[in-house]
């Protein structure tokens, strides 16, 4: 493959024979430009490992349990899951039609209202990129602080410093660097194997604890709630304790930005979208109801020193430093995984993204390296992106968790659009909509119904403290930032992208065939309008 920028502009495809996936991309005015050398086990071994439920599940449960406790924690998480299931399977019947790397940018383009839907693509392109940008940061701090964790554990006399911490987050942004550049081949191998292990360690674990703990009280897991959070209101403080398994088990369209990657994309996301939900929900299910047995002493899990409640309650099941710290590394593999994941995920979105010029100097991030093929430059920006916040560490850990804590938030935000767009596509609709091979069918309307209700829900709940009275160090700043936001990508629409940003770009045509791309006279347009809002 030679090194080149997407162009703007069309052009034939070759008389060559085109693979099935070729075709898909073709027929929706796209250029087929990356290596596809995943199948299906790794692109499933991608999304298990990238969701990486059990492993993140009880890193919350310190704010769950002032917030519902073990209520909230048990069955806040059913319900938030079968909100999800809706989510994804909404999401996975979208994928299956556009299976796209842009995904949910490219979907609220094809299925939004005509006036506005330029707009709200370009809109959603920022939110879903910045959603992956800043769960890759926040990753790799949950994994430096981890480490910092450990050493405390073991050394108590040790005192974490911000350099510390930025030190260990730059060390992980470098290793996501080597991997998905000079390591690109054995990625598709190394995700199959991790969504494995991810499995085989929480089997061993999960015995350990069972074999080795003293056991809570049933009552205690199944029927004692808590409100030490200074909301008044019960209600309010068990939706707020709902942040432990929309974090822990949100985030699966990761594989949708792999698509371009992936043999018979169209089949193969949607299958992993869902199949990724269903074995990380039942895993974290079962190892947060597991845990939540094990606590033997509350009140040294919420306040450990280490400040990661699971850390203390492997250490209250084995009675042992070492043997916490063993079961923690274990935990600490995967996640190290998920963050190569993530960087994945984000780099190959800001490539897709800037495809469409939807983000300045797209023409740089749009190349393809001629002799890595991969998106070198979209990929060099996510790592400098995360290096550069991991500096703010340095200076206040409350500033850098007040961009993290954008990352749920966000990634919410980006499925109400395309949810809600293809909503209304199905509603108003007047002929037969050309669903993908993997299809909701007569369901598809509840369900998503169902779904935009969810993400509606915690786009709202998700920005409140989770403790009152508020201070600022416990300020939940989701909100503010999210809104500060939307009032530099608002200025940016106005001033530079309404100009350059008019939606998916048309590519190819089908040349001989007498076809044009899917929906061309809607796509030119609003070339033609130069993507303004009336």
């Amino acid at each position: 493959m030679s090194d080149h920028r997407v162009e703007s502009g069309e052009r034939p495809l070759k008389d060559a024979p085109m693979s099935d996936d070729e075709a898909v991309l073709a027929a929706l005015g796209r250029k087929d430009l990356l290596v596809r050398n995943w199948g299906f086990w790794n692109i499933l071994g991608f999304a298990v490992t990238n969701l990486c439920s059990w492993e993140f599940a009880t890193s919350l449960i310190g704010s769950t349990f002032l917030n519902g406790g073990p209520v909230a924690v048990v069955y806040g998480f059913i319900a938030t899951f079968f909100g999800i299931l809706a989510i994804n399977a909404s999401l996975a019947e979208m994928a299956s039609m556009y299976p796209v790397a842009g995904g949910q940018y490219f979907w609220t383009f094809h299925f939004a209202p005509p006036r506005i839907r330029v707009f709200l693509s370009y809109l959603q392109g920022w939110l879903t990129s910045i959603a992956w940008q800043v769960g890759f940061v926040s990753t790799t701090v949950f994994l430096a602080e981890q480490i910092e964790a450990l050493i405390v554990l073991n050394h108590s006399s040790y005192v974490p410093k911000g350099w510390h911490t930025f030190l260990l987050m730059t060390m992980f942004s470098l290793i996501g660097l080597v991997i998905l550049t000079v390591g690109k081949k054995v990625l598709p191998v190394m995700q199959t194997i991790s969504g494995v292990v991810h499995i085989v360690f929480f089997v061993i674990i999960t015995v350990v604890l069972l074999s080795m703990s003293s056991k809570a009280s049933s009552k205690f897991v199944w029927t004692k709630f808590v409100n030490n959070s200074g909301w008044s209101n019960n209600g309010i403080s068990f939706c707020i304790g709902l942040l432990l398994p929309a974090f822990s088990i949100s985030g699966a369209d990761g594989c949708v930005h792999m698509a371009e990657e992936v043999r018979n994309a169209n089949r193969n996301i949607p299958r992993a979208f869902v199949y990724t939900l269903l074995i990380n929900g039942t895993m974290a299910f079962a190892f947060m109801v597991v845990s939540l047995y094990c606590i033997t002493d509350l009140d040294a899990v919420l306040d450990t020193p280490t400040g990661f409640p699971i850390i203390e309650i492997f250490r209250q099941a084995t009675k042992s430093n070492g043997a916490a710290t063993v079961m923690d590394v274990m935990m600490m593999l995967i996640q190290a995984t998920c963050s190569f994941c993530l960087l994945a995920a984000a780099s190959r979105l800001a490539w897709s993204f800037s495809r469409e010029e939807g983000f300045p100097g797209a023409r740089t991030l749009a190349k393809v390296d001629s002799r890595l093929e991969v998106p070198l430059n979209a990929i060099l920006l996510s790592v400098t992106i995360s290096i550069l916040l991991s500096t703010i560490v340095i200076g206040s850990s409350v500033a850098l968790e007040a961009i993290v804590s954008l990352c749920t938030l966000s990634a919410f935000m980006s499925y109400t659009l395309p949810i809600g767009s293809f909503l209304w596509f199905r509603l108003t609709r007047t002929t037969p909509i050309a669903y993908g091979p993997w299809s909701l069918g007569r369901w598809g309307v509840p369900i998503n119904i169902f779904a935009l209700c969810w993400c509606i829900f915690f786009v709202v709940i998700l920005p409140f403290p989770s403790e009152m009275p508020v201070t600022w160090e416990d300020m939940n700043y989701a909100g503010p930032i999210a809104g500060a936001v939307f009032c530099i990508l608002t200025v940016d629409w106005l001033f530079r992208a309404r100009y350059q940003y008019f939606g998916p770009r048309m590519e190819i045509t089908l040349e001989g065939t007498g076809e044009e791309p899917f929906e061309v006279e809607q796509r030119q347009e609003v070339t033609a309008t130069k993507g303004k809002l009336p």
